[in-house]
């Protein structure tokens, strides 16, 4: 039974987090990646502090070694995450990030000591391989979206750190770090490009998708996914985001339809 809720949840957080690419490529236009970045992490924040004065909650006892690395690693993949789609199409995006699977199924293994079977590398190694092949040839032969497909690719690299260690420190209240982490990453944002950040230049647009992303993705996605791997695994939870390539693709194709082509495909 706590298997099966393990799997409800991994899911639920699939499709949430999917959310992501379009809503914040929605609210990119005409702005810069960083607002959508801020935006997107401080309505996470926000929510996540609300939470935290219900529970009543002491937030600044909780900030430790574990809670800043993750903070860091979250604040370094959103970042490469908002350029991303900002430079690409996110069904490209999409596609290159399927390779956190493969990365997640080593760190597995190497740092986590999961037991696996032999079967499963040739389907990491096909993944990787399918990851850095679209990632060097995007969409066309522009070299920035060769750049957005790269920073999908270290967002995925980053994320999988991310969720690995999150997995071996799994007790650590999800409040607190959905607190620190979105708070981390705002605070990041600004000291990185405060001429780009300013609020004259928050469009409605911006601030409409991107909220959406930070409280549907950041948020919640977030938060099933932190329960889903006190249930399974974190191989398990990894193989639900082998359907990633599906699901995600099925609702950023609704919002952005890719060109296909055959390397796509493969």
């Amino acid at each position: 039974m706590t298997t099966t809720k393990g799997y409800v949840f991994s899911i639920t957080s699939l499709i949430l987090m999917s959310l992501a690419g379009p809503l914040q490529k929605l609210g990119s236009a005409n702005s810069h990646p960083l607002l959508v970045t801020l935006c997107s992490c401080s309505a996470a924040f926000l929510i996540a502090l609300i939470g935290c004065i219900y529970r009543r909650k002491q937030i600044l006892g909780e900030l430790n070694r574990v809670m800043l690395i993750l903070a860091v690693l979250y604040a370094l993949a959103m970042i490469c995450f908002s350029y991303a789609v900002t430079l690409e199409n996110p069904f490209i995006v999409s596609a290159v990030a399927r390779s956190y699977i493969g990365f997640s199924f080593i760190l597995s293994i190497y740092f986590l000591k999961e037991r696996t079977t032999k079967n499963r590398w040739p389907a990491i190694l096909v993944i990787v391989l399918g990851s850095l092949a679209v990632s060097l040839s995007g969409s066309n032969d522009s070299l920035q979206i060769t750049i957005g497909t790269l920073l999908a690719l270290v967002y995925a690299l980053l994320f999988a750190i991310h969720n690995s260690y999150l997995k071996r420190n799994s007790n650590i209240s999800v409040l607190d770090l959905l607190f620190w982490q979105n708070l981390f990453a705002a605070l990041l944002t600004l000291s990185l490009s405060p001429f780009f950040v300013r609020l004259v230049k928050f469009q409605a647009n911006t601030i409409t998708f991107s909220v959406l992303s930070g409280i549907l993705s950041s948020f919640l996605g977030f938060l099933f996914y932190h329960q889903s791997i006190r249930f399974l695994s974190f191989g398990e939870a990894t193989s639900i985001r082998a359907f990633s390539p599906i699901i995600g693709g099925i609702i950023v194709a609704l919002f952005f339809p890719p060109t296909i082509t055959p390397v796509l495909i493969i």
